[in-house]
């Protein structure tokens, strides 16, 4: 098999740390809860994987998901396998094309668009809800930070 390297696709954008910020949309008697933290994106095993951890807060309750992306045949998309400190886990489908990521889930769903300096991406998570219809539930923003 002759597959690519992370650094040799479109999805190298990710590789680095960014700061997270957002808010968990009100719902009914639930309030708006801000998010902060920082996600980091490495490649690893040779370049062929990415592996992203989130390490934010949801209002103060700790968030943390380990995820291992990698590359699908085509080149043109990834597939996502979280695991988070809630015991959730899944897979997911990710696509870049020109500056927009989209990311499709069987419950969760997300669309965001990096800024023209490739160093912000701004976007908003979905969930499938028991109605059976998409309802917007979380806004983020991640800022990439400098190399140290």
């Amino acid at each position: 098999m002759d597959r690519k390297r992370i650094d040799q696709s479109a999805f190298k954008i990710f590789i680095g740390n960014w700061k997270t910020e957002g808010k968990i949309l009100k719902t009914g008697e639930n309030s708006e809860l801000a998010i902060s933290g920082v996600d980091t994106y490495e490649a690893v095993l040779d370049g062929f994987f990415i592996l992203h951890k989130a390490d934010v807060l949801l209002g103060s309750a700790k968030s943390q998901t380990l995820e291992l992306m990698w590359l699908e045949e085509s080149d043109e998309g990834v597939t996502l396998q979280h695991y988070n400190n809630s015991g959730d886990s899944g897979v997911m489908h990710g696509t870049l094309k020109h500056g927009v990521w989209k990311i499709d889930g069987k419950e969760l769903r997300f669309e965001g668009q990096f800024n023209k300096t490739l160093n912000e991406l701004t976007g908003q998570w979905q969930r499938f809800t028991p109605k059976q219809k998409w309802v917007n539930f979380m806004e983020i923003k991640l800022s990439k930070m400098p190399k140290a």
